[in-house]
C-alpha cells in the first residue's frame, strides 16, 4: 500500500482558501446579476423562457443550458444559391422548437396552420397586438409574449401573404433579405403559425403561479338578416345597409390580423315556379354573395380573413312550408337571407 502525505504548507493552504473565496463570490455575483437582469419569465410546456435586457432566452429543462431565441421582428434570412439561409437567431428558434416538440406537454399543442414544410419554432412575439380592456376602455396592446409554433419559409401557411402586393415581391437572387412581415420574394416568405403561448411566471421561481388575470372569453359577432336585398338586385336595403355598416366597423375593430374563414350565405325564397326559377335564383344568390365579399374586402381592408361565398339559391329551409303563392311575399321573407359567419375571437374581460 502506498502511503500518501497530505500535509499542506500554510502558504499553499492560504492560496487555496483565497481561490475558493474568490470563486464563491464570483458565483454569487453572477447569480445576483442574472436575478437583476431577468425582468420577466414564462413557461411554455416544460420550457422556461426569460428576459435579460432586450434579449430572450429559452432554458432546456434537462441540461439547464440556455439558447437566445429571436424576436419576431428579427426573424430573417438571406437568399444564397437558390436557398434561404436563416440568420443565427432564427436557427436558434428552430433548434429550440425542435427540442420542445419532443416534450410530452408540447406534443398535443397543434399550430393554427401546419404543412409538411413547416418546422417547430420558438420565438418572442414583439409584433402582434390584441384588443384588451385598459382602465375600462378597449385598447390595442402589444402582446410581447414568447410563443411555440411552426415556421415556414415558402409561404405554405398562407398567414402573411396578404400583406404583400405584387409590386412588393422581389426577385430570387443572391443577397436579397427575406424578413418576416417586411419583405418576400417569388419563392420565399417567412410565416409563423401559433401552437401555444407562454404563461408568465412571478419573479422568485418558476414553480410559482402567476397572479390571477382576467380570463379571455370567446366573443361571437352574429350577422343574420331577413329580406336584406333590394328586389332582383345585389344592393342592400337601407335597413340592411345600416346593419352592414355596423358589421364593417366590428371587423375593423376586432379582426385585424385574425385568421379564419368567413362564410357569406345568401338565399332566395320559393316565390315562383321552383323549376323555371331555380337556376336564376342560384345565380342571383351567387352574385349577391360575391358583391358582399367584394365590399367586405374593400371596405375593411382586411387581408387575413378568407371570405367564402355560400349561395343557396331558392329555399324554404329557414321557414319550412312558407312558399308563395300559399303565403304572401312578406311571410316568405325569412327564407330570403344574408348570413355572415365570422370566426369566434377571444377578448379580455374583467
Amino acid at each position: 500500500m502506498i502511503k500518501q502525505d497530505w500535509n499542506i504548507s500554510g502558504k499553499e493552504k492560504s492560496r487555496i482558501l483565497n481561490l475558493h473565496e474568490r470563486a464563491t463570490k464570483k458565483l454569487y455575483l453572477i447569480r445576483e446579476q442574472n436575478d437583476r437582469q431577468s425582468e420577466k419569465s414564462w413557461r411554455i410546456c416544460s420550457t422556461i423562457i426569460f428576459q435579460q435586457g432586450d434579449k430572450y432566452f429559452a432554458q432546456r429543462s434537462q441540461t439547464g443550458d440556455t439558447v437566445e431565441i429571436p424576436k419576431l421582428s428579427e426573424v430573417s434570412g438571406i437568399i444564397q444559391g437558390g436557398k434561404l439561409v436563416l440568420n443565427q437567431l432564427t436557427k436558434n428558434g428552430l433548434e429550440m422548437g425542435q427540442y420542445m416538440s419532443f416534450q410530452e406537454s408540447c406534443t398535443n399543442k397543434k399550430p393554427q396552420a401546419y404543412t409538411q414544410t413547416s418546422k417547430p419554432f420558438c420565438y418572442f412575439d414583439d409584433m402582434s397586438s390584441s384588443l384588451q380592456m385598459v382602465n375600462g376602455k378597449e385598447t390595442l396592446v402589444k402582446l410581447n409574449i414568447p410563443r411555440y409554433g411552426v415556421l415556414s419559409e415558402d409561404g405554405s401557411l398562407r398567414t402573411a401573404s396578404g400583406f404583400f402586393t405584387p409590386e412588393d415581391v422581389q426577385k430570387d437572387k443572391n443577397g436579397v433579405e427575406i424578413k418576416y412581415g417586411v419583405s418576400r420574394s417569388r419563392s420565399f416568405i417567412l410565416e409563423v403559425s401559433i401552437a401555444s403561448n407562454g404563461e408568465e411566471l412571478r419573479s422568485g421561481g418558476e414553480n410559482e403561479r402567476p397572479e390571477e388575470e382576467p380570463k379571455p372569453e370567446f366573443k361571437e359577432i352574429p350577422f343574420d338578416l331577413e329580406s336584406p336585398f333590394v328586389f332582383d338586385k345585389t344592393d342592400l336595403t337601407p335597413e340592411a345597409e345600416k346593419k352592414f355598416q355596423e358589421l364593417l366597423q366590428n371587423i375593423k375593430k376586432y379582426y385585424n390580423n385574425i385568421t379564419g374563414d368567413v362564410e357569406v350565405i345568401t338565399s332566395a325564397s320559393i316565390d315562383a315556379d321552383p323549376i323555371t326559377k331555380e337556376k336564376y335564383n342560384m345565380d342571383l344568390s351567387m352574385r349577391r354573395a360575391n358583391k358582399i365579399i367584394e365590399r367586405l374586402k374593400s371596405e375593411t381592408g382586411n387581408n387575413s380573413l378568407r371570405f367564402i361565398p355560400k349561395p343557396i339559391g331558392q329555399t324554404e329551409q329557414f321557414a319550412p312550408g312558407l312558399k308563395y303563392p300559399k303565403h304572401s311575399q312578406s311571410e316568405t321573407g325569412p327564407n330570403r337571407r344574408l348570413i355572415i359567419k365570422l370566426p369566434k375571437i377571444k377578448v379580455q374581460v374583467k
